[in-house]
């Protein structure tokens, strides 16, 4: 533990779980921005994931441990039925005194998971068959929790996906111009408002179509997909603190935008942004496998405007940020945020242009 840093808070917070034995390393873990995530090995060997939970993004972490208790719980009971698909769980370790987190006398607090040994995360998918594989690793969690018992879960960040408030945000920042920004913002913003018409898609379709509220994931991005040691299968689904109800659409939506894309989400050259086909192709068949059980028309409908929608929304999130000052998403430099919006923009033109090709590989899949 020596060089560690926070090596003591850490040796004694892990001293509070029931890991098996004394805390022997730790070393900070995976590429999270919202909360501090340490890998620890004990005596004996055994590997954990060691979490310090972040309440200013999460200000109510006894809803978030709430929802994660009993998702955790149904995928274990699940995945263990006979014919169930070929994925592993993921296991909270709980407090020396049975609760299922370490709460902190100031707020925030602390969980435990098992570590799921032999796995590894990809962020980008490399070939088509990494994108199937994380589509089918989705599809199936929507498709397990879909016998959720109720009560609903928690909302964990209440609006998330309200894309006609994201806009409503975006229209008044911009009239206030806080920083002056617009005026280098204005082609953007006005292509933004152009596809508007965007946001009220998911309404539309609940209420002429019936379309119906889901256990969604609400982040996946394809590093929250574990993949085995060659990186060919995916096997277990993590970071479930955005577990919360929600349409079919959102998750689909956000894969799509996320695994699809030719230019990274950080990236600085829009020019370079495009669908890539075959990846989306790979989406579909692997999305549509595993959540086919649970999907009925309305959910079909949705998954053929989910990547604009999402590419859209996230563009406005940027674009907005970028006018406020950018207060929410990190920045290493000044303009990221335009430059990430600008991507996203540029995503949701080649989606708009390949629009019959998606179509079809949606009625394939």
């Amino acid at each position: 533990m020596a060089g560690v840093a926070g090596a003591p808070e850490l040796a004694r917070v892990a001293g509070e779980f029931a890991l098996a034995g004394a805390l022997r390393e730790a070393r900070a873990h995976g590429r999270g921005r919202i909360h501090q995530t340490w890998l620890v090995v004990c005596d004996g060997g055994r590997r954990y994931v060691l979490q310090r939970l972040n309440a200013h993004v999460f200000p109510d972490l006894d809803a978030v441990m709430a929802n994660v208790v009993r998702v955790t719980g149904h995928l274990e009971r699940a995945l263990a039925r006979p014919g169930a698909p070929d994925l592993r769980p993921l296991r909270m370790v709980p407090t020396r005194a049975g609760a299922s987190w370490l709460r902190e006398p100031g707020g925030g607090g602390w969980r435990a998971y098992e570590f799921v040994e032999g796995t590894l995360t990809l962020e980008r998918a490399e070939t088509p068959d990494q994108a199937y594989q994380a589509a089918l690793a989705f599809g199936a969690f929507a498709a397990l929790l879909a016998d959720l018992p109720p009560p609903p879960l928690h909302e964990t960040i209440p609006d998330f996906h309200d894309t006609a408030a994201r806009v409503r945000a975006l229209r008044e920042v911009a009239r206030r111009d806080p920083l002056g920004r617009v005026a280098g913002a204005r082609r953007e913003l006005e292509a933004l408002l152009a596809n508007a018409g965007l946001a009220r898609r998911v309404p539309a379709l609940a209420r002429e179509r019936g379309l119906r509220l889901r256990v969604v994931h609400n982040d996946t991005k394809l590093n929250n997909v574990l993949f085995d040691a060659a990186g060919a299968r995916a096997v277990c689904v993590i970071d479930l603190d955005t577990v919360m109800p929600g349409h079919l659409a959102y998750d689909f939506g956000d894969l799509v935008r996320s695994a699809t894309n030719a230019e990274p989400e950080d990236g600085s050259d829009p020019a370079r942004a495009a669908l890539r086909l075959p990846v989306f192709e790979a989406l579909a068949r692997g999305y549509l496998e595993g959540a086919g059980p649970v999907l009925d028309a309305a959910d079909r409908e949705s998954l053929r405007f989910a990547g604009p929608l999402l590419a859209f929304e996230v563009a406005v999130r940027f674009l907005t940020d970028h006018l406020a000052g950018d207060t929410y998403f990190r920045s290493a430099r000044p303009g990221q945020n335009l430059e990430r919006c600008r991507v996203q923009l540029a995503l949701l033109v080649s989606m708009q242009s390949q629009a019959d090709a998606m179509a079809r590989a949606l009625e394939r899949a």
